[in-house]
């Protein structure tokens, strides 16, 4: 058979004091999916300042948001 790329895109990217912030919402995950992401991921491990979240409902967002304020927010003296 014939070989073809694995394509996947994330929900969300964005810019957060100099991290890129890959986030992936979700509902129900296929196997498909599992093996894209985990793909994806690991790739995306070896670049430096990413930063990669799989939220399932709205207290993950919350979660996260409160984490990237916590651990990645402006550090000012």
């Amino acid at each position: 058979g014939k070989l073809r790329d694995i394509t996947y895109t994330p929900d969300f990217i964005f810019r957060y004091n100099g991290y890129t912030v890959i986030v992936e919402a979700k509902g129900f995950e296929t196997d498909v999916f599992k093996m894209k992401f985990k793909l994806f991921r690991k790739l995306m491990e070896k670049r430096k300042k990413v930063l990669i979240f799989e939220v399932f409902n709205k207290r993950m967002v919350l979660q996260m948001l409160e984490l990237l304020k916590k651990d990645y927010g402006n550090k000012e003296s």
